[in-house]
């Protein structure tokens, strides 16, 4: 298992991993990107991205060791953020896909005043976020 980087077209680097165990290979993009360092400030936030890709790449190795390449999928959904995961296996525009929204535990219904017709996954999540840190209060 490597980090590896990508260049992007505004002159930062994506930072990826580049799996490799009994003859499968994955590719995970880890959402962390270097920038040229310009500055001292520049310098800092690319060891701290580099930090958190160590952090990623060495969570990823203990799952693989536990549950082998052909779940490391299911791992990776399972460790991902909330927000990130509706980004990725949710679509705003359709809403959840039936089989998402079976994983839930219950609904929620967020009521919406005016001409809004809907919400973003992040504007929805953080309404949520902000109502129970409210009623906790």
């Amino acid at each position: 298992m490597r980090i590896r980087e990508r260049k992007l077209a505004n002159g930062n680097r994506s930072l990826y991993l580049d799996i490799y165990s009994k003859g499968v290979r994955k590719v995970e993009s880890l959402g962390v990107y270097l920038v040229p360092e310009n500055t001292p400030l520049d310098k800092m936030q690319n060891e701290h991205a580099r930090s958190v890709a160590e952090k990623i790449k060495s969570e990823r190795i203990i799952a693989l060791q536990n549950y082998g390449i052909a779940n490391l999928d299911k791992v990776m959904k399972a460790s991902m953020p909330l927000l990130a995961y509706l980004e990725k296996y949710a679509s705003e525009g359709n809403g959840l896909t039936d089989s998402l929204a079976a994983l839930a535990d219950t609904y929620i219904r967020i009521p919406m005043q005016g001409s809004v017709e809907s919400l973003n996954a992040a504007v929805a999540a953080s309404l949520l976020m902000y109502e129970a840190y409210r009623q906790r209060r």
